[in-house]
């Protein structure tokens, strides 16, 4: 089994990401927060699919936990082999199960592929989603302790699942065991049933004594129904006494009723005399609020809003400042777009124009090069006769050397021709040989004819080669007077150009050391006078473009300001234009001021008068201001409408008292008030009233008791019958209970047999893995797949060691446990960084350890750091 690709979609942080994976260990080292365990994740949802639950809590819904950070497609992809075919498996994931996509192509054909179910990983592993993350998937945290299904696979029996419901069926046989005997004493069903039966034994018991209280009881109730009797004869006459007091109080309510009404006519009689006996209208009322409201208001706009005496000063002052002269708003637009556009003047014409120090250095340059014949050309033309000047220098020097050798040689052959007269001896001797050979061959004689030839070559050869050095002595002294003409010409092609650009430096340059330090001089003075000349002419020709002079500029912005702001100072043309803005709108605001004062006293004085006449007609107090007069005729209203309203109510309760059938008018003239007062007669009833209440209440005890105890003299017989059918019942559930008992027992014993199929293997393999490791610790494993630590034959829970060793024992337990569960099948086993608590000492063996283990399972290695990296 192995991985080949993975895509993710969206998945986590992870978006649209490809990643290869090979045979062997394929090593992932990032640092945290990666996505190292979220790729783990991913590769277990591409088997398995993922997880659907309610709960809200990340830790606990994976599929709220790696929802894509940025949205999009929910997964992705994996490509991998099994038995010899390449597979694709593509899901996607929604918010509900029945979102969730599913697709398997077989890439040999390309078309779908119905080798396995969407239960991908259980089909090719042979266990469940939580035995794959105990097993293969290799993290810190998580153990393969306390797994039916990895049990199962250990022991063959997945197809069958017998073991695979171990678990469930204990848990059954237990709970029911539990229910029937119950935890502690006397909390199971048979105790239950137990109990019942004690207690209705109990109550027949009960009830044979009950039966004889009953006697005495109905004496008792005899007795107290007389007491009764007696006491509602005395409840009788003190409640008709009471009947009497509610008359008289009617009587009295009647007349109370009467002298109420009579007092709020003569109340209304007294305010309508305050308005003279015309009662102002609700229109009448308005007109008169408005009239107050509006003097009000024009009172207080003339007391808070009226200019003062300061302001009027100020605004006469203002007038005299503009003496009717006033500028429109175009035309101080008009000067600041002026002054703004003679700024930018003064900056273009700043940016362009010479500066003083450039005037100065320009000036200076200018006496020196103004007219002159020095150009970039001419100077770059003397550097290069310096140069051309040396080359021929050393020209010079090397046909000077070239002369002396040829001299030296014309020497040496003219004392040559001087001491060797060889030629004309070889030269006869040559011909006495060519006529000997030629004797020879006339004489027939072939040796002496060869001889004489031979002579006459060897002797011509050394002739020629003496005449050859006299060939040469005329080729060296035509070479001798060709290097002498060439040596000439060059000297006075140098002197001439050595006079030229001296007197070229001497007319520009004065105290230089050096040649090239004069021009360099020159050339750097040259192309400061050509930079400042352009300059000075792109100056002039941009102050010709100009359509308005700086002075036509001044003279326009000082028309303004003279005018207006009374100064022919320009340099500061916004600041006297906000100055005049600001005394421009403070004359608006007085004038409009001062004219708002006019108009509110014209319109307080005509509000008064109406006031004055409105408030004449009613008898207001006349010293309170026009505000609480109209207040006070509000007031007055207020108390018409309490009181009209009071007497509509008193005459309505007058009128249903009368009404009233109870009350007798016609008797309250002969009514007299009673000689015991209410509350006295009201205490007594409520005496006789609560004698008789408790009199009927213990009647009614004694009674509830004589009617309970015949009650439960008839239930006797069901509860023997009940006696009867709960002792049957507890016997059933005793026989029931021992069964369970027995099977859960022989279950048990089932299983550790089964257990014990897969110990050795496991036991050896986990061996195997803590000694490559380099454990120094005894550590042994049970059926249970629990790591234990042996200390001289006592077992501890490897809660007692060190995180390093928990961390070892994991792995070693995880890789011994995915060799006996996988014998057919080797699935790629990841690792998330399983090494992190390891020490340096046994750090190495551990990667080695990986190694080893990717040469039979594919390994996908996460660590975030280098030092733990395969």
């Amino acid at each position: 089994m192995e991985i080949v690709k993975i895509h993710i979609n969206n998945f986590g942080k992870f978006h649209n990401v490809d990643i290869d994976l090979k045979k062997g260990v394929n090593s992932f080292v990032y640092e945290n927060g990666w996505g190292k365990t979220t790729l783990s994740v991913f590769i277990k949802a591409m088997f398995y699919g993922m997880e659907h639950t309610a709960s809200k809590d990340v830790e606990k819904n994976e599929k709220l936990k790696y929802f894509p950070w940025q949205g999009g497609v929910y997964g992705g992809s994996m490509i991998f082999c099994h038995n010899g075919k390449e597979y694709l498996v593509n899901r996607t994931f929604g918010s509900k199960k029945n979102e969730d996509t599913f697709e398997l192509r077989d890439l040999k054909t390309n078309k779908p592929s119905y080798d396995f179910s969407e239960d991908l990983g259980t089909e090719i592993f042979g266990i469940n989603r939580d035995s794959y993350a105990r097993s293969v998937f290799v993290t810190l945290k998580d153990s393969p302790v306390g797994s039916a299904d990895i049990t199962a696979k250990l022991n063959n029996l997945v197809e069958s699942g017998d073991i695979s419901n171990f678990e469930e069926a204990a848990a059954i046989l237990e709970k029911k065991s539990k229910e029937l005997q119950g935890r502690n004493k006397g909390t199971g069903e048979i105790p239950a049933i137990q109990q019942k039966i004690d207690a209705n034994r109990n109550y027949i018991e009960e009830i044979d004594s009950k039966l004889k209280e009953n006697a005495a009881y109905e004496e008792k109730v005899s007795g107290i129904q007389k007491e009764i009797l007696e006491l509602k004869k005395q409840q009788e006459s003190v409640a008709e006494q009471i009947s009497i007091w509610a008359k008289f109080e009617g009587k009295t309510r009647y007349e109370q009723l009467k002298n109420d009404l009579k007092k709020s006519e003569n109340e209304k009689k007294s305010l309508c005399d305050f308005f003279n006996g015309q009662i102002p209208t609700e229109e009448t009322v308005k007109k008169i609020d408005s009239i107050s409201n509006n003097y009000t208001t024009i009172e207080s706009n003339i007391k808070n809003q009226s200019a003062s005496q300061t302001e009027k000063d100020f605004y006469e002052t203002l007038k005299n400042y503009f003496a009717g002269d006033i500028p429109s708003k175009s035309q101080i637009e008009e000067c600041l777009k002026t002054d703004n556009e003679y700024k930018n003047f003064k900056q273009s014409e700043s940016a362009k124009k010479l500066t003083e120090p450039e005037y100065s250095e320009f000036s200076s340059l200018s006496q020196k090069y103004k007219n002159s014949d020095v150009s970039k050309e001419k100077i770059d033309g003397c550097i290069s006769d310096i140069a051309k000047i040396q080359q021929e220098k050393n020209q010079i020097n090397e046909l000077k050397n070239e002369l002396f050798e040829k001299e030296n040689a014309l020497n040496t052959l003219l004392q040559q021709k001087q001491k060797n007269p060889k030629k004309i001896v070889f030269a006869t001797l040559g011909f006495f040989g060519l006529a000997a050979g030629i004797f020879g061959f006339v004489l027939n004689n072939i040796i002496l004819g060869l001889s004489g030839v031979v002579v006459f070559i060897l002797f011509m050869i050394l002739a020629i080669v003496i005449k050859g050095k006299r060939q040469d002595f005329s080729e060296i002294e035509q070479k001798i007077s060709s290097l002498k003409k060439e040596i000439a010409e060059k000297q006075s092609h140098a002197e001439n150009l050595e006079v030229s650009y001296k007197n070229f430096i001497k007319k520009y340059s004065e105290n230089d050391s050096s040649e090239i330090g004069a021009l360099t001089k020159i050339s750097t003075e040259f192309s400061d006078y050509s930079r400042l000349l352009q300059k000075e002419n792109e100056y002039k020709n941009w102050l010709n473009s100009q359509k308005i002079t700086p002075e036509e500029y001044e003279t326009n912005i000082r028309a303004f300001t003279k005018r207006y702001c009374k100064t022919e100072n320009i340099s500061s043309v916004p600041a006297d234009i906000q100055i005049l803005n600001e005394k421009l709108a403070k004359l608006d605001e007085l004038k409009k001021k001062i004219n708002a004062d006019s108009k509110n006293l014209r319109i307080q004085s005509e509000e008064k008068s109406k006031l004055e006449a409105i408030l004449s007609q009613y008898k207001t107090e006349k010293t309170l201001s026009y505000a609480n007069q109209v207040l006070e005729i509000h007031g007055k209203l207020t108390e018409i409408k309490n009181v009209e309203s009071r007497i509509l109510s008193e005459k309505k309760k007058i009128e249903e008292f009368e009404n009233d059938p109870n009350n007798k008018i016609e008797s309250f003239e002969n009514l007299t008030k009673p000689e015991k007062p209410v509350d006295v007669l009201q205490n007594e009833l409520s005496a006789v009233s609560e004698e008789i209440s408790s009199k009927n209440k213990i009647l009614s005890d004694y009674q509830k008791i004589i009617s309970d105890n015949l009650a439960d003299t008839e239930k006797k017989g069901d509860v023997e019958t009940e006696i009867e059918r709960l002792t049957l019942e507890k016997r059933e559930k005793s026989a029931e209970y021992e069964i369970f008992s027995k099977t859960l027992e022989l279950l048990q014993k089932a299983k550790e047999n089964l257990d014990a199929n897969y110990s050795d293997p496991m036991k050896k393999g986990f061996e195997k893995y803590v000694k490559m490791l380099g454990s120094s610790v005894n550590l042994i494993i049970n059926t249970d797949l629990e790591v234990l630590l042996d200390d001289n034959g006592k077992t501890h829970k490897s809660n007692f060691l060190s995180d390093g060793y928990k961390d070892m024992v994991n792995f070693c337990s995880r890789m011994a446990l995915v060799d006996a569960l996988f014998e057919n099948i080797k699935p790629p086993v990841i690792l998330d960084d399983p090494f992190v608590n390891l020490d340096d000492e046994k750090v190495p063996n551990a990667l080695q350890l990986v190694k080893k283990i990717a040469k039979e399972n594919q390994v996908i290695y996460f660590a975030c750091h280098k030092s733990r990296a395969v």
